[in-house]
């Protein structure tokens, strides 16, 4: 394993300093994913943004977990579902 790195992402308008073992190249699409899900989640109706957040963030279980090292997801999803960067 490699020596974690401080990183900084931008994410709904906050800047954000992360320590990571994860190449800064996937936390920014991780960080893009979000900030897409949320602007999905928010043209839906999902007005407040950390509700957004929340919801984009979370594991329903057909997406798999969008947390800690965000396993490769090839699991079931539907069409049009979006999914999180393949580390």
């Amino acid at each position: 394993m490699s020596e974690p790195r401080r990183i900084e992402l931008n994410l709904l308008g906050q800047t954000l300093t992360i320590r990571s073992e994860a190449s800064p190249d996937y936390l920014r699409r991780l960080a893009k994913f979000l900030e897409d899900r949320v602007a999905q989640l928010k043209r839906s109706g999902v007005n407040d943004p950390l509700t957004a957040l929340s919801l984009a963030s979370g594991p329903p279980a057909s997406r798999g977990p969008v947390s800690g090292a965000l396993a490769s997801s090839k699991s079931r999803s539907s069409p049009g579902e979006s999914r999180p960067p393949a580390s």
